[in-house]
């Protein structure tokens, strides 16, 4: 049985080279908070930052504790939903919830 799985790829800031892997039928939540299964804290873009100039950060707190929540559906079909405060924006543009087809 083959498991299929997004690959999520930081593209920029904080984010910038780090892979995120989600299983198909699963999701995860992506946040500054260390609760969070995907957690800006983890990142090295975080941790290469100085320890007094972490939490100061301007990109580090544009992301809300709990900020977006990324469910792969399946195969082809993604769902993106922003549960948190700052606002989250897909293509230029705010949005709460949407389903990104054909993500293969």
């Amino acid at each position: 049985m083959m498991v299929h799985a997004l690959v999520i790829e930081g593209v920029e800031g904080l984010c910038a080279g780090a892979k995120f892997h989600v299983r198909s039928g699963c999701g995860v939540t992506l946040g500054r908070s260390a609760e969070c299964e995907v957690s800006l804290r983890d990142l090295p873009g975080y941790q290469k930052l100085p320890e007094e100039e972490r939490n100061r950060d301007k990109a580090f707190l544009a992301v809300s504790r709990r900020h977006l929540k990324i469910a792969v559906i399946n195969p082809d079909n993604v769902e993106l939903e922003a549960v948190g405060r700052q606002g989250t924006q897909l293509d230029g543009r705010d949005f709460g919830s949407a389903i990104l087809p054909d993500v293969r």
